[in-house]
Formats: structure tokens, sequence, C-alpha cells
């Protein structure tokens, strides 16, 4: 019943794009979005995460924290907000904060167990930073989830605060909420630099590690590029196996079974680096844990992989290693536009498997799609019913969009579009809006064109 009354909903939202796009997704013709929001990308300064990490024990961890944040924006802000991902994915209080300063600056702050808002006696300005110095401690839930601890492996994703994104259309910070599927989160690309220090014998995995002292079990962590997130998996009795591809090491961390995802996932990358450009980190690390709910993770530099599910093969690595280019080196909002990175992710693993299998396993992927009557739509996470609808119009339906677009110009064509937002939008965030003013000046489309591609009318 529900994805019926779904359905009736998108046969009205397709009559209202017509206006929507003459509206809202109308190009300007001489500045990007970001640009009108007051963002100048060439002159965007990262945030730096600067950390000490101690490992208790295998439900708690505790750290200092120091963060540098920049006014990327053309106008001054007042207040800075923090958040705690893990707090406000979860709706517990895993991460508990005990100290908070900013740094030769008067300030004063509220806080709940999932947000805190920094304010400020003096205003930061345009191209001016700030320092900001926290401790804290996460506390691990017992869970095969991408958060927490099981089988002796720490999954350290969304543990530390936060500075939220800020959202440059509605000029206002960004929160996270629970969800019962998707990924309600994304974050500006920082720099992470920092020392992880773990019990005796323990293994840290991160693509991050830098060097380690073995006497002091410290693992030193240092991004050297902008990273959207610096997650780790910490544990024991991991095996590991390597793949050098264009200098760039592909790590297979395993516990019990290989299932030979180390020459596979070096293959995929070779691939979309010859497709969508180079892969700036010196590691891809992709780890074998027990999911419950996910086939696959992201993170950057990073790939979970499920062990609870028995399909998990190539059309999975390829889809999460895609997410390297699409949520990592090109971010996006997934909680208000998550058809822009899955659908990217989708369709990139797709050209992957055309790469391996040959064309008629790209034509029988696209037939099995059409066959399923998926569709795509530009609602937020948190207007899909179920998981089910979700993945039909954030997966999939935009692969079939991709595809539609091919069939205008060409594969060669598309794999130049993918380039160029690659290019222009690396390390930063971009939005529908933007990506269809890129696929409107590359193909010569109008708005009417254009919608008809989207909706395959």
């Amino acid at each position: 019943m529900k994805k019926s009354l779904f359905f009736l909903t998108m046969l009205v939202i397709v009559f209202f794009y017509a206006d929507y796009f003459r509206g809202i997704y109308q190009p300007k013709p001489t500045l990007s979005l970001a640009q009108q929001a007051g963002v100048d990308t060439r002159e965007f300064v990262s945030p730096e995460y600067c950390f000490d990490l101690i490992i208790e024990d295998r439900e708690t961890v505790s750290a200092r924290l120091n963060i540098k944040y920049f006014n990327n924006l053309s106008y001054p802000l007042d207040e800075i907000k923090m958040i705690l991902p893990a707090n406000l994915l979860s709706g517990e209080k895993y991460i508990e904060l005990h100290q908070l300063n900013v740094k030769g600056r008067s300030f004063t702050y509220q806080k709940n167990d999932q947000s805190f808002i920094v304010t400020l006696a003096q205003s930061l300005m345009p191209g001016e930073g700030l320092e900001i110095e926290t401790r804290f401690h996460t506390s691990l839930p017992c869970c095969p989830d991408k958060f927490g601890y099981y089988q002796d492996a720490l999954r350290l994703s969304n543990w530390y605060p936060v500075i939220a994104p800020f959202d440059r259309e509605e000029k206002k910070w960004v929160c996270f909420k629970e969800l019962p599927f998707g990924d309600p989160y994304y974050y500006e690309a920082a720099l992470f630099k920092g020392r992880v220090q773990a019990p005796s014998g323990w293994q840290v995995i991160s693509p991050f590690v830098s060097g380690s002292d073995q006497t002091q079990d410290n693992f030193l962590i240092d991004s050297h590029f902008p990273a959207r997130d610096c997650t780790f998996v910490i544990g024991t009795g991991f095996h590991q196996v390597r793949q050098e591809v264009d200098s760039i090491q592909v790590e297979y961390y395993f516990q019990k079974h290989n299932r030979d995802f180390a020459p596979h996932g070096a293959d995929v990358l070779k691939f979309y680096q010859s497709l969508l450009g180079n892969y700036p980190y010196s590691r891809l690390v992709l780890v074998d844990l027990p999911l419950s709910n996910y086939l696959g993770m992201e993170f950057s530099g990073m790939v979970f992989l499920s062990t609870s599910y028995p399909q998990v093969g190539i059309q999975t690595l390829a889809h999460e290693i895609a997410h390297q280019y699409w949520y990592g080196l090109v971010g996006s909002n997934q909680i208000k536009e998550p058809w822009v990175d899955e659908g990217l992710a989708s369709y990139s693993a797709l050209l992957y498997l055309e790469e391996k299998y040959g064309g008629e396993s790209y034509c029988q992927a696209i037939k099995e799609i059409n066959r399923e009557g998926n569709f795509l739509s530009f609602f937020p996470i948190s207007a899909y019913p179920n998981r089910e609808v979700y993945k039909e119009a954030v997966y999939k339906g935009p692969a079939l969009f991709w595809d539609r677009l091919r069939h205008l110009a060409g594969r060669e064509s598309l794999c130049q579009v993918f380039q160029r937002v690659q290019i222009d939008y690396k390390f930063q965030i971009i939005n529908g809006e933007e990506l269809f003013h890129v696929l409107k000046k590359a193909y010569g489309l109008n708005n009417h064109q254009l919608r008809r591609l989207l909706f395959g009318e």
C-alpha cells in the first residue's frame, strides 16, 4: 500500500518538475551555484583535524582533537556548529565531550547530546581561520555494523566531533538524523593528521597510516590530501594481501577466508583511474567484516565488505570503490540528494562490468533495471517509505538516466563529462543543480530536453 501511494505521489511530482526545472534548476549564465552562495572554490582552504587517539579497550576510545577551520564563505560567521555523528545517527550517547576551547578567542557554547553551537564574541571573517580544541571519549556498542565492536574488531567510523557541513544553498549548518536505511550524512573534505595508541599486538588498519613506533604501539596518521572522513578498523587476527597498481597499494584484510579481493580491487581501481582520473591516496584498503545491514560500505580510502552475505562479489566491490570518486573525491549532500553519489557509483560499476565482461553484460544489466520498472526521483532519504523503493529510485533509476545520456552522444562523451566533474569539484561538494548545469553545457540541452532524459519521456 505504501509503495502504491509513493508511485501516485511520483506522478504528481513528474508534472511538478516542469515548473521546477524552469525555476530552481535554472542555471546562472556566468556564476556557478557555489560562487553565488559565496564560495570561491579556487581559494577553498580545507579544515584540518589533528588528533591523539587512545584505544582504551574494545569498548572505549579517548582522544584529544584540534580542528583548524577556515571561513570559505563571502560573509562573516558568528557561530560554528559542531556535531557528534555517532550520536546523531543512532539516537544514543556514544560520543561524550569533556572539554572545548576556541584558541585565542572569546566564546560561549550550548550543547546537547548530539551537537553544540559555538558562538563567537567576534565574527569569523571571510578567509579567516580559528582553532577549536576538544577532548572526548567514545563508547562503542557491540554490533556487526559500521560503528561498534564485534569479533575482535573495532569499527571506528563517525567516531569524533565534526564541524557540520554548511549548506550553501540554504545558508545554514547541516544536521544528521537517524534513519532506517541510506547514508544520512556527509562531510566537508578535510586534512587528517594524528597518532593512534593501541594495545600491544593490535592492528590499526587505515589508508592513512604513515608510520609506527612498534615499541610504543603508536601508529602515525597522515591523509596528505583532503578526505571526507578518517575511519579505522582496529583489532587482531587480520591477514593481509597486497596488490600494487600505478604505485598505489591495494590492501585486502580478512580474518578467516581469503575472497581474493586484492587483485580484483586493483583491477577495479586501475579501470576507474582511466575512466575518472587519478586516485590521490597511497593506499586503498579493503576490509572483510561481518555487516548486518550492508553488502559494503565506503569511506575515504577504505571499503568495508560484508562477510554476512554470500552475494558480495565483484559488483559490490566495483560499486564501493566507485564511491572513492563519488562520495570521496567529489562529495554531495547524501541526506538531501542521495541520487547523486549513489547513481553515479552504480553507473560507474556498470561501466566496469562492461569493461570486464563485455558489452552484452552491460546491455543485460540495463535491460534488467528497465524490466524492474525503476524510476529516478530527487527526494531526500527521509521521503522514501522503505529500503526497496529507496534503492529503485536512488541506485537504479539514475543508472537509466546516465545510460540515456550515453545513447545521446556516445560513451566517450559521457566519460569526458565524468572526468570534467572530477576535475572541477575535486574535494568539493556538488549538488544536483550544478550537475545539471554541467550536463546542459556539455550536451547543449535545454530544460525540456534534460527533463525528458531524466524521466525517460
